[in-house]
């Protein structure tokens, strides 16, 4: 095992260092390592969660969504300002502040799957606060 190592070593000290590019097939498998460590990220991809130009979904029914679909999937969903954290690190977030009557309500550009939080909203189950 040892002399194996030493091998690899040599071939890699004469090549320079790593290859700068790295396979698909190692790309694939980082990949797939990020999703199972990272519930927000295999939210997206799960649930076709995307960025979009608008500023319009209510931050709080994302965090939700996001939640319903750790609880579907035997998850513990991670506290809200770690989740928002996560996807920011994701790619191009957005969020702003618009003005319902005295209060504030915080949006951003998450494009979100139509899923069971639309039932429960229509069910009575979550009370989904309205921005206008």
């Amino acid at each position: 095992m040892l002399n194996w190592a030493l091998e690899g070593l040599m071939r890699l000290r004469r090549r320079g260092g790593f290859d700068p590019v790295m396979p698909a097939a190692m790309k694939a498998m980082l990949h797939d390592a990020k999703v199972e460590t990272n519930s927000v990220q295999a939210w997206f991809e799960d649930a076709d969660i995307a960025f979009s130009s608008n500023t319009d979904t209510v931050k709080d029914h994302a965090y939700h969504q996001y939640a319903e679909w750790c609880q579907r999937n035997g998850l513990s969903p991670m506290a809200s300002i770690r989740f928002w954290t996560r996807v920011r690190d994701l790619g191009d977030f957005d969020e702003s502040r618009i003005r319902h009557g005295a209060r504030q309500v915080r949006c951003c550009n998450l494009k979100l799957a139509a899923t069971t939080l639309d039932k429960a909203a229509l069910t009575g189950g979550y009370k989904t606060p309205t921005p206008f």
